[in-house]
C-alpha cells in the first residue's frame, strides 16, 4: 500500500529545548531569554531529535529583533528569502517573509566558526498557542549545509535508498523522477527510503555514506538512517529500463547541477568541489533510464 504524504507526516511533540542531529551533525536549541515557551517541532524532525554531542549551540529568543543587527556588509544575498552579512558581533543571517511586504522574520547571529550563536524570531503563534520552530526553513538548511561544508560532506538533490544494507543515490534536478523513484521503491522488503528530495553524502573510514534528512519532497519520504554508498544513478525517464556507465569527469559535472553548494563560503565551495570529485572517483556512477513502474526496482537490484 502506498501512503500519501499527509498519512506519513504527523505532528511532532511541542518542545522548549531540543537537540537535533542530521547526518551525525548536532544542533542544540535552547531558550536564551529564560522563557521556556513551547515551539512546534516540524513532524519530519521527530526522527532526528534526541541527545547528541552538538556541533552548534544555538540560543533562541522570541520577540523584537535588535536594531543593531540590521547593519553590516553583505556577504551573500539569496535574492528572495534571506541574506548573510558580516557584523562586529559575527555573521548575521536575515530572513524575510515571502509576502509582498517582505517583513523581517528571523535574524541569527553566528560565531564565525559556527559553534555558537543566537537566533531572534518575530513570534507567530499557531492556533494552539505554540510558537514557530526557531530554525524553520530555510535557516535549518543553511545551518546544516554550512556545517557540512566545514570538511564534513554535502547535500545533493537526490532520492536516497537503502537496499539490503547498500546505499543507492538517485540523482536528478526537479522533474527528473526522484519522487517517482521513491514511490516505486516504497514498501519493498529490506528497503529504507532516506529521502525523496535531499540526501547527504559524507566520507567515512571505509569510503562514503549517505544519510537521510528531514527535508522531503513531494512524496514525503524521510528517515534518519544511513548506509555505505554503493552507486550513484543519474535519472532519466524513458520507455524502458537501461543503464549506461558515466565516467567520473562527467559525473562531477552532473553532480554540480544537483548539489546544495555553500555559495556564501569560499572555503566551503572548494571543499564541495573536492568532495564531488572524490566521490565520483570512488563510487560507480551510471545513467539510469527508467520506465515509471515497479520493474525498475528489479532491474536495479540485479546489479548487486
Amino acid at each position: 500500500m502506498i501512503l500519501h504524504r499527509h498519512d506519513r507526516i504527523r505532528e511532532a511533540p511541542a518542545l522548549a529545548h531540543e537537540q537535533i542531529q542530521v547526518a551525525e551533525i548536532g544542533v542544540d536549541l535552547w531558550p536564551c531569554d529564560g522563557q521556556r515557551r513551547a515551539f512546534q517541532l516540524p513532524a519530519s524532525y521527530a526522527r532526528f531529535a534526541g541527545a547528541c554531542d552538538p556541533d552548534l549551540s544555538l540560543g533562541y529568543c522570541y520577540g523584537t529583533i535588535p536594531g543593531h543587527l540590521l547593519s553590516g556588509e553583505a556577504v551573500f544575498d539569496e535574492g528572495w528569502l534571506w541574506s548573510l552579512h558580516r557584523h562586529p558581533h559575527g555573521l548575521v543571517w536575515r530572513q524575510m517573509s515571502a509576502s509582498a511586504a517582505a517583513d523581517l522574520q528571523r535574524v541569527a547571529v553566528l560565531e564565525p566558526d559556527l559553534t555558537g550563536g543566537v537566533v531572534y524570531v518575530v513570534p507567530s503563534e499557531r492556533e494552539d498557542g505554540l510558537l514557530e520552530y526557531p530554525i524553520h526553513h530555510p535557516l535549518d538548511k543553511f545551518l546544516f549545509n554550512t556545517l557540512l561544508a566545514q570538511g564534513r560532506g554535502l547535500t545533493l538533490h537526490a532520492c536516497g535508498v537503502i537496499d539490503r544494507g547498500q546505499g543507492l543515490l538517485f540523482v536528478g534536478e526537479s522533474g527528473a523522477g526522484k519522487s517517482t523513484m521513491a514511490e516505486l521503491w516504497h514498501g519493498w522488503p529490506e528497503v529504507t527510503l532516506l529521502s525523496d528530495e535531499r540526501t547527504i553524502v559524507r566520507p567515512w573510514s571505509q569510503g562514503w555514506r549517505i544519510y537521510g534528512t528531514p527535508w522531503y519532497g513531494t512524496a514525503g519520504h524521510f528517515s534518519s538512517a544511513s548506509a555505505p554508498l554503493g552507486a550513484i544513478l543519474f535519472l532519466q525517464q524513458g520507455g524502458s529500463n537501461r543503464l549506461a556507465e558515466v565516467q567520473p569527469a562527467e559525473a562531477v559535472h552532473r553532480l554540480l547541477g544537483c548539489g546544495y553548494l555553500p555559495l556564501w563560503d569560499r572555503a566551503g565551495i572548494e571543499f564541495a568541489l573536492q568532495c564531488l570529485d572524490q566521490v565520483a572517483q570512488a563510487v560507480p556512477c551510471y545513467e539510469l533510464t527508467f520506465k515509471a513502474e515497479g520493474s525498475v526496482v528489479d532491474f536495479v537490484r540485479r546489479l548487486w
